[in-house]
């Protein structure tokens, strides 16, 4: 863990003011600091080293006190995650998923449940409504299951509907580690929905990964989720639409991929549909289209994108 990097992150989430951090500045650090007075004597280094008048940094924590509130917020989080098995993995680490380093606006840290190694294997983002049909759910649990078959992970934010769906397709085929990764809005422990907890922890029990950008203790505000959402896409050099409607989370989720420079994949469902109103419109657009999980997952399999990320998660698996 890159101690200034996950205090920049810290300040982030605390000012909710998104701060880069200008890794130019390298620091000695002999072991992993967990006293406050460590943290709180780089803290003042990085204030220091900051343009007060420009910096973000040093705009949000310009006094003594908030610096100490930093230092012991940032202190007391590094201790519950060693407490509780959780991986701080910052930008510069290697196990930090390269796609997601290339977004504008990357995690500078992330809190892993489970192994980080998962976050290597080829992945596919599948979003999806809530609220969805009976047809787009089978597609979603055949995905999940034909793509863990294949050790392609499917990460999702664990919604109910397609998400979920997906993922219980995952746990079905059975596979250990689980190739399934679930992106939540708010901090550890309080992971939700509350009606999917139980899958959440199956995913836990097979090593499968849970993943946020929260701090420990973050509720899952509303205003959250979108924010959450460009992880999930970015994530994946692939977004799959299982269904969606017009004007919803799910299509302004593909939308951020699209900007992310992802390639895009939907459903097609009949004409009439009125659940799939945002499906028709993304294959108005261009977007790649399928009829089903055989036919998306041949499609991958045949591309060089994703012959190389297979070669990659078979060194990982072995």
């Amino acid at each position: 863990m890159h101690p200034f990097l996950f205090l920049a992150h810290v300040a982030s989430q605390v000012s909710r003011v998104y701060i880069p951090y200008d890794c130019q500045y390298e620091f000695e650090v002999e072991d992993e600091p967990l006293s406050e007075g460590s943290w709180t004597q780089w803290v003042e280094q990085l204030y220091q080293r900051s343009d007060p008048t420009r910096g973000r940094f040093a705009r949000c924590f310009s006094t003594r006190e908030s610096r100490r509130v930093l230092a012991t917020t940032a202190a007391t989080q590094a201790k519950i995650c060693a407490d509780n098995d959780i991986t701080i993995v910052c930008f510069s680490d290697s196990m930090y998923p390269p796609l997601l380093r290339h977004i504008s606006d990357p995690p500078l840290s992330l809190f892993i449940k489970g192994d980080p190694q998962i976050l290597l294997y080829p992945q596919i983002s599948v979003i999806g409504s809530r609220r969805c049909s009976q047809e787009a759910a089978r597609h979603a649990y055949s995905l999940g299951y034909k793509a863990a078959q294949c050790g392609i992970s499917i990460v999702s934010g664990g919604a109910y509907g397609c998400d979920i769906a997906a993922h219980q397709g995952v746990l079905r085929a059975g596979a250990s580690p689980a190739p399934a990764v679930v992106v939540f809005a708010g901090g550890f422990p309080l992971i939700g929905p509350q009606g999917n907890l139980r899958y959440f922890r199956e995913i836990e029990a097979q090593n499968g990964v849970w993943l946020t950008e929260r701090l420990w203790g973050t509720s899952s505000y509303r205003q959250n989720f979108p924010i959450r959402n460009r992880i999930i896409s970015g994530l994946s050099p692939v977004t799959v639409v299982i269904q969606a409607g017009n004007r919803s989370g799910t299509m302004v989720t593909a939308k951020m991929a699209l900007d992310q420079g992802r390639e895009l994949i939907t459903f097609q469902y009949d004409a009439d549909d009125p659940w799939s109103e945002g499906n028709r419109g993304l294959i108005e657009e261009g977007a790649e289209v399928v009829q089903s999980a055989e036919e998306l997952l041949h499609l991958l399999m045949n591309t060089s994108m994703w012959g190389r990320t297979a070669t990659v998660a078979q060194g990982v698996r072995a």
